[in-house]
């Protein structure tokens, strides 16, 4: 028999740094399973048999504002402190120069999460607020348990968009140096990215800043 219960809480910088967000908790107990469901986000599943589920989620940042490393750092920090989270690579420190806007920096991490694709999409999109639209974020794809992809074409956070554009993603260098970086084999949909790479337009204005950025200031 399930039983189901409902509170309201306002999160603090201890659960994931994004301050003063309300959030709606039902906690539904059934049998042997307990669910606990934050602001729509499903935070952990626990079950006697199988345990946890766990997603890997590839995230772009981009920005072109003066303390960009700064900004990134936090949403990574932000990003491996929430239950369930796990930081599990980060790319280097990318420069890119741009035509119609300021130059910026971009990197790519990679995360494994409890949260599945909608979850984690509510909880990038609470990131970039908390950031004021200052940094891109980007959910560029996210697997499965199993390996599949789930997540392609899914995702601009800061503009709040239901999907971005797949050209947009196959074409945009700053996002496929940084991932490829970090992962020789990575594919995105059918396409190798070192295949989607060699016809990205802007793959000779993204160069790499710094491998070490994460451990001190770069700027």
């Amino acid at each position: 028999m399930a039983v189901e219960r409902g509170v309201r809480l306002e999160l603090d910088s201890s659960f994931g740094a994004v301050e003063g967000v309300h959030a709606d908790v039902r906690l539904r107990f059934d049998d042997d399973r307990l669910d606990v469901t934050l602001c729509d986000i499903p935070v952990s599943r626990v079950a006697s048999d199988d345990g946890y589920e766990e997603y890997s989620a590839v995230v772009s940042m981009q920005a072109v504002v003066p303390d960009a490393q700064q900004r990134f750092k936090s949403i990574l920090a932000s990003l491996d402190s929430l239950t369930g989270n796990q930081v599990e690579g980060v790319s280097a420190l990318y420069h890119v120069m741009n035509v119609d806007k300021p130059d910026g920096l971009s990197a790519v991490a990679i995360v494994s999460t409890r949260l599945d694709m909608q979850g984690f999409r509510t909880y990038l999109r609470a990131l970039s607020d908390s950031q004021e639209g200052a940094v891109d974020l980007r959910l560029v794809d996210m697997h499965d348990p199993e390996g599949h992809s789930i997540a392609y074409g899914h995702g601009n956070e800061s503009d709040g968009s239901d999907r971005v554009n797949d050209e947009d993603v196959q074409h945009d260098a700053a996002v496929l140096i940084p991932w490829l970086d970090m992962d020789t084999q990575a594919r995105l949909g059918n396409d190798p990215v070192s295949y989607l790479l060699a016809f990205a337009p802007n793959s000779a204005q993204v160069g790499m800043l710094s491998e070490e950025w994460i451990l001190g200031d770069t700027l």
